[in-house]
Formats: C-alpha cells, sequence, structure tokens
C-alpha cells in the first residue's frame, strides 16, 4: 500500500492518502485461479453531499495467479454535488493475469478524480476498460509500468460526454525492459457541447530493446459545439522498437450515411447504426460476456438519449 501510487504521485494521491483510513484488498496467492469477478462498487449517496469521498483499491496478484477486478463508481439518487477522489494500485507478479474494467457513473453535479497505477512484472498480462458516462467533471489517470520482459499491457477506453460535462483521460505506458508489448484504443462520443481531453503517454527506455507499442485515440463528434482536445505521445529511447500512435476527431461519414440510406436505412436508426459500430471496436474487448453485455445495453441507452 502507497508503495506504487505513492503520495508525491500527483497531489490528488496525496489528498488520498491523508484521508486514508480504510479501503478494498484483494490478494490473490501464486497459482491461483479466480473464476468469479470480483466487484468493488462505490456507491455515494445523498449524505455525501458536500463531502470529499476517498476510496482506495490495492490488488496483489501473485505470480501465476488470474483474476478479474471490476470497478463502480456510482450515486443513488440523492446524491448531489460531491467530490470523488479514488485511487487503486494494482500490482502483478510474474506470469500474472489481470482484467480491469473500470466503470465511472458518478451524479451529474458530482466531480471524479482518479488515479490507477499498474506494475507488472516478467511474463504478465493486463487488460484495461475505462467507461466515462457520469460526473460534471472527470478525470482518470491510469499508470502502467512493465518493469519485465515479455509483459503485455491493454488499455482499452471510451467515454460518451454530453451536456457540459468534461472527461478528461491521461495514460502513461512505461516500457522499462525489452521485449514487451502495449496496445491502446480510446474512443469517444461527443454530445452537446461537452468537452474530452486524451493525453496518452508511451515511454520506450533505452534498455527497452524490441518494445511493440501502439496507441490510437479516435473521437466522434455529434454537434458543432463539442470539443476534443487529443496528444497521443511516445518517447523513445531506444533504437530496435516498433512504436506507432495516432488521432482523429471528426462527424460522421456522410458517405457511410448515404450509403445505408440507399437500403431503406436513414434517420436516427442510420446514425445509431454507425455510432455503435464506432464504439464497438471497444465494447468487444471485454472478454467476460456477461459485463460486457450489461455494459453494451448501458452504452447503448445512453447513446439513444445522445442522438434522440
Amino acid at each position: 500500500l502507497r508503495q506504487h501510487a505513492t503520495d508525491t504521485a500527483t497531489p490528488f494521491t496525496g489528498l488520498n492518502a491523508a484521508l486514508l483510513h480504510d479501503g478494498v484488498f484483494l490478494h490473490v496467492a501464486a497459482g491461483v485461479t479466480v473464476t468469479t469477478p470480483v466487484h468493488v462498487i462505490h456507491v455515494a449517496t445523498a449524505a455525501s453531499a458536500g463531502v470529499t469521498i476517498a476510496p482506495r483499491t490495492l490488488a496483489v496478484i501473485e505470480a501465476n495467479a488470474t483474476a478479474t477486478l471490476i470497478e463502480s463508481f456510482v450515486a443513488l439518487d440523492g446524491a448531489s454535488t460531491y467530490f470523488t477522489n479514488a485511487v487503486a494500485e494494482l500490482v502483478l507478479g510474474d506470469n500474472a493475469r489481470l482484467e480491469h474494467i473500470r466503470v465511472q457513473r458518478e451524479g451529474a453535479d458530482a466531480q471524479h478524480i482518479g488515479f490507477t497505477q499498474v506494475s507488472q512484472q516478467r511474463d504478465s498480462h493486463y487488460r484495461s476498460f475505462v467507461l466515462h458516462l457520469g460526473a460534471k467533471m472527470a478525470r482518470h489517470n491510469l499508470h502502467a509500468a512493465l518493469d519485465g520482459s515479455n509483459i503485455e499491457t491493454l488499455l482499452y477506453g471510451l467515454y460518451l460526454p454530453s451536456g457540459t460535462q468534461a472527461v478528461d483521460n491521461h495514460t502513461a505506458i512505461f516500457h522499462n525492459e525489452p521485449h514487451c508489448n502495449s496496445w491502446e484504443v480510446y474512443k469517444g462520443v461527443l454530445a452537446d457541447s461537452a468537452r474530452a481531453v486524451f493525453n496518452g503517454k508511451v515511454f520506450v527506455q533505452p534498455i527497452a530493446q524490441k518494445t511493440d507499442a501502439k496507441q490510437t485515440n479516435r473521437n466522434l463528434l455529434l454537434s458543432d459545439t463539442a470539443k476534443v482536445d487529443t496528444k497521443p505521445q511516445l518517447e523513445i529511447f531506444a533504437d530496435d522498437v516498433k512504436c506507432t500512435h495516432g488521432a482523429t476527431v471528426g462527424k460522421l461519414n456522410e458517405l457511410q450515411r448515404y450509403y445505408l440510406q440507399t437500403r431503406g436505412i436513414a434517420g436516427q436508426t442510420a446514425q445509431a447504426l454507425l455510432i455503435w459500430a464506432f464504439v464497438a471496436e471497444v465494447m468487444l474487448e471485454i472478454t467476460l460476456e456477461p459485463v460486457r453485455v450489461a455494459l453494451e445495453t448501458t452504452v447503448r441507452e445512453r447513446l439513444d438519449r445522445m442522438i434522440a
């Protein structure tokens, strides 16, 4: 605890540590496979008005162990203005595997800041899916340190702000050893006067030869007043690597819309079909079918409201 997401990592991790008095600890012993996902639900109620909430999660997945961790941030009816400052430390031993699903569905007037620090040892596999739906302002920092060889890190994200919501995603992948792979795809659909920021960084140290890193951010704007600031970033200090990055911001392809119209699919139906095709790339990366089906229903309902 506090050894990976240190008190000085950001001002908000320091604030979380100052308020820390309990939290969630997930420990999976070496060689154990946990077949049932562990679901941690952080709930804000009416009593949270004007309060700072500081949840802390520590997961230690020892060597050759496997687990799935789901974190949900939700608000019950009556929850109003409050501030969630969440920190998670995820530690993977040699050849450990962890799928981590993080769903942010805070109240409409809430502020949410989250910091997730992942520390991986050799041959480990980390798969992340981040979904942003709620909060007036939300920011999530996801840092992954690849501290052994033959590590795989997969980061997927989806954000769907509308109204005047603002969503920031800041990721950083630190390739500190050779022969590691990272793959990152974040997508956003924005309506009304929503704002989003994506800042993805990949650091490749001189020792990290044979690194294979890919980073993509794609954004779909449903209105003329929505705005995205995106900055994919590579810092490479090794010479035998394969690293790519890219970002796009735009509207629906009118040729695709016309194609559907010529086949009898028009209006909101065509729009919904094209938008779903856009977000499906990341939604399909959720390997647990019950979770994927439940979140697909939630995402479809949100998209229907955004294009209504």
